[in-house]
């Protein structure tokens, strides 16, 4: 920003000195004028208190903050405005921005606005607020999304009532390394099941009791691949490391993503491959990623770890593109 444009006319500018009566006039501002070379603005406060909640820049309840320059990066940064607002404006050379006096601060237009430059969110940067407005960037990029599943625990799945449960061990850590590589250099927002805090970082949990539920990754694939409201991300991962199931009824075969409820003895099988392959087909997200690393074996076979497929499997379903790792999910 170069000045700010006063109601009389007149400017306070940021880069030049102004004459003394000037600084002693009382004005309302009316604008932000941006001159041949807008800054760009880098946000990557990040923290974790003692409630395990991650913030960074915020303001007080009811308020508006506004991150207004040249191209602006949110990297693994955080911005919290309770109930209030959130405002991106991301200018080209010579433009101005006008201000309008509002409840909550000020609200931002930019009709006087030529050309706009790029926003970027990546490494995980959040904007939880009630509202976020944004002038119309050349490129906004806030819109990989990933969940990343790692199950060890599988406390039910038994060839019978009195045999050892099919735990297994490194599920969950294989699953964080893929997290944080996605994280780091393809700038997904990943959410990770199950979920703890280790040194003050969202972590695969593995532990005894870190269970995943059918119902609650159906949830969060739900949540992934067919998000409720206006925030559709370009591409959306899913990401499983764990058993994998196939039921044979009646000459139909069924593929299954095993939770840490699954008991077949009770017809309790986990997520289905063909309720993820519609839900897929009526996904509005363009680009649709499964990666499945599980075993492919029948409900009555259980020696040994589960074996590792290297070779993806390509399906396309219409436009979308879609990528499975197992051929357990191909069939």
């Amino acid at each position: 920003m170069s000045a700010v444009k006063l109601a009389d006319g007149k400017e306070f500018s940021a880069i030049a000195p102004n004459p003394p009566s000037s600084l002693l006039r009382v004005n309302v501002p009316i604008g932000l004028q941006y001159g041949s070379n807008p800054g760009s603005i880098v946000n990557q406060s990040r923290a974790i208190d003692s409630k395990g909640q991650i913030f960074g820049l915020q303001v007080l309840r009811g308020q508006t903050i506004a991150i207004v320059g040249g191209e602006i990066q949110l990297q693994r940064g955080q911005i919290t405005a309770p109930q209030g607002r959130i405002e991106f404006g991301s200018i080209a050379n010579n433009n101005l921005v006008s201000l309008q006096p509002i409840e909550t601060g000020f609200a931002l237009g930019y009709r006087g606005g030529q050309n706009f430059q790029n926003i970027q969110f990546s490494q995980q940067a959040a904007i939880p607020t009630t509202t976020l407005r944004y002038c119309q960037p050349t490129h906004i990029n806030m819109n990989r999304d990933a969940l990343v599943v790692g199950i060890n625990q599988y406390p039910f799945l038994k060839d019978t009532s009195s045999s050892k449960a099919k735990h297994l061990k490194t599920p969950a850590n294989d699953a964080e390394a893929i997290a944080q590589r996605l994280e780091e250099y393809g700038g997904f927002r990943v959410r990770r099941l199950p979920e703890t805090i280790q040194d003050g970082q969202r972590r695969v949990a593995g532990a005894t009791g870190a269970l995943v539920q059918a119902d609650a990754l159906e949830d969060a694939i739900i949540q992934l691949f067919n998000p409720v409201g206006e925030r559709i991300p370009q591409t959306a991962l899913l990401y499983f490391i764990g058993h994998g199931l196939r039921k044979n009824r009646g000459g139909v075969t069924e593929g299954f993503l095993a939770t840490s409820d699954t008991d077949p003895r009770k017809n309790q099988w986990g997520v289905s491959l063909r309720w993820l392959r519609e839900l897929l087909q009526k996904s509005p997200v363009q680009q649709q990623i499964v990666w499945l690393d599980c075993c492919c074996r029948s409900s009555t076979t259980s020696k040994g770890n589960c074996p590792r497929f290297a070779h993806p499997v390509a399906l396309r379903l219409g436009s979308p593109s879609i990528r499975i790792a197992s051929p357990l999910a191909a069939r």
